[in-house]
């Protein structure tokens, strides 16, 4: 069963995941390396379902990460993955 969340809620959800990456030297670090971006292109390009979609991404690729993000917000793993598969770029056979 598909649970879709509002826009809002993913909006917010990917504004709290940002804030959690760029809380965490390393983390940032990372992003910004894999993504091939800089801070002021993630600041710019923030509010974009892409931009959206690969904090997401980065998250949900460790599990430790993941858990971590949800420990210090109000948001469960499955809300993380929700918002996901809503934003572009998903494929199911990527997440098996």
């Amino acid at each position: 069963m598909t649970q879709n969340k509002p826009l809002s809620f993913i909006e917010e959800l990917t504004l709290k995941v940002a804030v959690f990456i760029a809380s965490k030297d390393h983390m940032i670090t990372a992003f910004l390396q894999q993504t091939g971006t800089t801070i002021d292109t993630l600041k710019e390009t923030l509010a974009t379902p892409d931009t959206q979609a690969s904090l997401l991404d980065f998250i949900l690729e460790q599990d430790s990460v993941l858990l971590s993000f949800c420990d210090s917000s109000p948001y469960e793993p499955d809300d993380v993955w929700h918002c996901r598969k809503q934003l572009p770029g998903f494929n199911i056979w990527d997440s098996i």
